[in-house]
C-alpha cells in the first residue's frame, strides 16, 4: 500500500510497489513551460540504496535513465519522470502481529474520477463472521460514488464499508473478501494510509 500526492495542481504523483518490492514513483508534470524540484518523503518505507530516474522529456523518442536522489528530484516542463528504488527499501504500511491484511488497488482513472479495489484477507486461526472495514481518505475531495460487494458510508473523510448479506464470512487462515467501487476526487487519488477491520488494524497485502 503507497501513498502519493501533490500540492502542485500540474503536478500528478501515482506510485506503486511491484512483486519484487520495488519501489516506482511516477511524476507527470503537465506544465509546459516550468521545471520543479519535488520533495520526496515516505512513510512506513525506507529507501535504500540509490534511485534510478528514468525520464520521458517533451516531444521525446527515447527515455533517458540517470541515478537520482531519495530526497528530491527534478521534473522537466511537460514530462514524465519515474523515481525507481530497489525491492530491498523497506516495506510500505505494516502493522506488527496484524490478524488481518488489506490490498488496495486503483483499477484505473478519468479527470474527476477513479476506480478501486480492495481485497481483505483473514489471517488469523479462526474465521471472521460479519466485517466492516474503516479508512480515511487522505485527500478531502476523495468520495465512493458507487460500491459492490458491500455497503459503505462516509462522514467527511472517513469511511466505513460493511459486509454485503452474502459475503459476511471471511475464512481462517487465509480467507478472502473482495469488494470494489468508483469514486469521485479533485485531482489526487492518494490511497488510504490504514486500513482496520472491526476496529483492529490490518497489514497492507
Amino acid at each position: 500500500m503507497v501513498n502519493s500526492s501533490s500540492s502542485q495542481p500540474l503536478l500528478k504523483v501515482h506510485s506503486v510497489r511491484d512483486a519484487a518490492g520495488n519501489l516506482n514513483v511516477l511524476i507527470d508534470n503537465e506544465d509546459p513551460s516550468n521545471s520543479y524540484t519535488v520533495s520526496l518523503g515516505y512513510s512506513g518505507f525506507s529507501p535504500s540504496g540509490t534511485p534510478t530516474v528514468y525520464t520521458l522529456a517533451n516531444n521525446a523518442t527515447t527515455i533517458t535513465s540517470a541515478s537520482g536522489s531519495a530526497t528530491s528530484a527534478t521534473v522537466a516542463p511537460y514530462s514524465l519522470t519515474v523515481v525507481h528504488f530497489p525491492g530491498s527499501g523497506g516495506t510500505g504500511v505494516t502493522a506488527a502481529n496484524a490478524t488481518c491484511a488489506v490490498h488496495y488497488a486503483q483499477a484505473g482513472s478519468w479527470p474527476g474520477g477513479f476506480q478501486a479495489s480492495v481485497t481483505i484477507t483473514d489471517e488469523a486461526a479462526s474465521a471472521v463472521n460479519g466485517w466492516q472495514l474503516t479508512w480515511t481518505w487522505p485527500n478531502s475531495g476523495e468520495a465512493i460514488t458507487q460500491l459492490w460487494n458491500g455497503t459503505e458510508t462516509q462522514s467527511g473523510t472517513a469511511v466505513t464499508v460493511a459486509n454485503a448479506s452474502y459475503n459476511t464470512t471471511i475464512g481462517a487462515s487465509g480467507g478472502t473478501v473482495n469488494f470494489g467501487f468508483t469514486g469521485s476526487d479533485s485531482g489526487q487519488t492518494p490511497a488510504p494510509a490504514a486500513f482496520h477491520l472491526n476496529g483492529a488494524i490490518c497489514g497492507n497485502n
